[in-house]
């Protein structure tokens, strides 16, 4: 399966599954902002960090991804896929 795609599914089910925990209910889009509507915080962050690199088989380059610049699921998953493919 294509890197991003996998990245995409793993990022998604991860998020599901905390909404789920935590008892929200926020549509997943592209343009959702994964901190601002408490999708992440920075636990929830190295968790699924883990989760990718668990799926993907390969660790995260942590001087490729930078959080900073993550403000909507699709900035998510493009920093991602970018410290993976690096």
């Amino acid at each position: 399966m294509e890197l991003a795609l996998e990245i995409r599914k793993t990022v998604t089910a991860f998020l599901q599954q905390r909404q789920t925990e935590q008892g929200m209910h926020v549509p997943l889009r592209p343009t959702t902002a994964v901190f601002g509507e408490g999708l992440l915080d920075s636990v929830a962050l190295i968790e699924l960090v883990a989760a990718v690199e668990a799926a993907s088989g390969q660790t995260l380059d942590m001087l490729r991804f930078d959080p900073a610049s993550v403000e909507t699921l699709e900035d998510l998953i493009t920093e991602l896929t970018s410290a993976l493919a690096g």
